[in-house]
């Protein structure tokens, strides 16, 4: 069983750098898989993608045993994460996938009070030979989506995440998963990393890569519906080490020339329509 702890603090850099790395303009953002995890509905999210429901799905196959859905009918929140699945056993999600790429996998975790005691909840979560996530869990008390994010080269066949409780006693939850191709040549395999000279690093595709930040320099927030990707980007604010000596210097209003290969109309628009702060 791989593990890809090693390369977090890197895969930091890299994704920072290579979210921009789209080469297919015509991209269209496929429809499998989205999935609302313990749930028999099937809820459209940002009036773009349906995430359907695991319960009593034909085109998600569940292993049986060790795993149970529950709700939370009475939430306010979002119809998406009023449900969820939860695993006290070892238990895995197997999905068909038809071509060898570059997949971008999602797990949505938002915790409600149905899902019992959060402070057992502790887990691995296993994909393609990797350990994605290890001994994972959420703060008791914490009320907010959290959502990561992995890059997986997936060969065509069957694709199983695993959720493994880590203790006797712990269980795993999800509620919402999604799995889907990237655009072509979305992360390249090799990149040349800037350190105290110029190293190339090889080999990009052989491992996951976890988001850590996704950061819109010198914009706003940009949500999902305004992204091709359904990501979040956040606003650097908080980041810049110094603030008294940084400012936004305006909004680009010309026609943006892309190089291609590179970032295009693929992307959100607000991060190339903003200037880095000087």
């Amino acid at each position: 069983m791989g593990n890809f702890q090693s390369l977090e603090i890197f895969s930091c850099f890299l994704l920072l750098l290579f979210h921009f790395s789209f080469h297919s303009w015509a991209y269209t953002l496929p429809e499998q898989y989205f999935i609302n995890c313990g749930s028999a509905s099937s809820p459209t999210v940002y009036g773009r993608r349906t995430f359907t429901g695991d319960v009593k799905s034909e085109k998600i196959v569940l292993s049986s045993g060790g795993n149970s859905p529950v709700e939370d009918p009475g939430s306010s929140a979002d119809e998406l994460y009023r449900s969820a699945r939860i695993f006290r056993k070892p238990s895995s999600y197997e999905l068909d996938i038809a071509e060898n790429g570059t997949y971008v996998v999602c797990l949505h975790f938002f915790p409600f009070p149905a899902l019992g005691n959060l402070t057992d909840a502790r887990f691995d979560v296993e994909a393609s030979g990797f350990r994605v996530l290890s001994n994972f869990s959420i703060q008791s008390g914490f009320r907010f989506l959290l959502i990561e994010e992995i890059l997986l080269t997936i060969p065509p066949g069957k694709f199983k995440i695993t959720f493994v409780p880590s203790e006797k006693n712990s269980f795993a939850f999800v509620n919402a998963m999604e799995v889907f191709a990237a655009p072509p040549e979305f992360i390249p395999d090799s990149a040349v990393v800037a350190t105290r000279g110029v190293d190339n690093y090889n080999g990009l595709l052989s491992s996951p890569l976890r988001l850590i930040h996704r950061i819109n320099v010198g914009g706003p927030n940009i949500m999902p519906n305004n992204d091709t990707l359904l990501r979040y980007w956040i606003p650097d604010d908080k980041y810049l080490f110094n603030k008294n000596v940084a400012k936004n210097t305006g909004t680009y209003s010309h026609k943006i020339n892309y190089q291609s290969p590179g970032a295009n109309e693929t992307d959100a628009l607000l991060l190339f329509t903003t200037r880095p702060k000087r």
